[in-house]
């Protein structure tokens, strides 16, 4: 199994699931959602100067709650 980060830029999870559903691969594919970050604090930009995937590192805090949130499963 492959794991991705997917950064939206909405707190509207309803409208997330909405797309989800609407894609027969990853409604039948995915098998976990979790919120990390209900900001929009350490995200990237296609937008900024010298622009990077790797930019959008994790940060302690989003790392410690998908910690948190995966030991109550």
């Amino acid at each position: 199994m492959a794991r991705f980060i997917l950064d939206v830029s909405t707190n509207d999870i309803r409208k997330v699931l909405d797309v989800i559903e609407r894609d027969e691969f990853i409604s039948s594919n995915l098998t976990s959602i979790r919120c990390i970050d209900e900001t929009n604090d350490n995200q990237f930009y296609s937008w900024d100067e010298d622009f990077s995937p790797m930019m959008n590192v994790l940060s302690k805090k989003q790392l410690e709650t998908d910690r948190e949130v995966l030991s109550k499963h």
